[in-house]
């Protein structure tokens, strides 16, 4: 944000949100293990007009939101709409400001950041299978996407 071109990774099985800074090759991690401590927590990220980063969730039963200008870090609990494990396995941000969960299960998520709220599209028939939890961890290689700020 503000210019200052940082890569801004999604911690997954890190303790942290990392941040990268190419122009100085200096790389530092923000810890956030004391807002969300299950393992596997974050795959994918996307970045808003107003320069936020969010998180797709993954084990986590919440959004991420990392403000890069800040290095502050925020939790938005979604247990109430989405409760299983292995939820998304990307995001992007739509045109109308809404961010995109790519679905590891059978339902799309859809993240409103100026009211924090949450909801799910089934996109098939079996629109319950989302709830399930036994699913197969992604590859560490589904999770290495990384937003560049501007």
């Amino acid at each position: 944000t503000g210019g200052r071109g940082l890569a801004i990774f999604a911690p997954f099985s890190a303790s942290g949100v990392g941040v990268f800074d190419p122009g100085s090759n200096n790389f530092r991690l923000i810890n956030i293990s004391g807002t969300v401590s299950t393992t596997a927590r974050f795959c994918g990220a996307t970045a808003l007009s107003n320069g936020l980063v969010i998180f797709a969730p993954y084990n986590a039963d919440g959004v991420g939101v990392f403000d890069p200008s800040t290095d502050s870090f925020s939790y938005v609990d979604i247990s109430a709409t989405m409760h299983a494990d292995a939820k998304f396995v990307d995001a992007t941000t739509a045109s109308n400001g809404l961010v995109v969960f790519a679905p590891l299960g059978e339902a799309v998520g859809v993240y409103d950041p100026v009211s924090s709220t949450m909801w799910t599209a089934a996109i098939s028939t079996r629109q319950n299978q989302v709830h399930q939890t036994s699913r197969t961890a992604p590859t560490q290689s589904h999770c290495t996407r990384a937003y560049f700020s501007n």
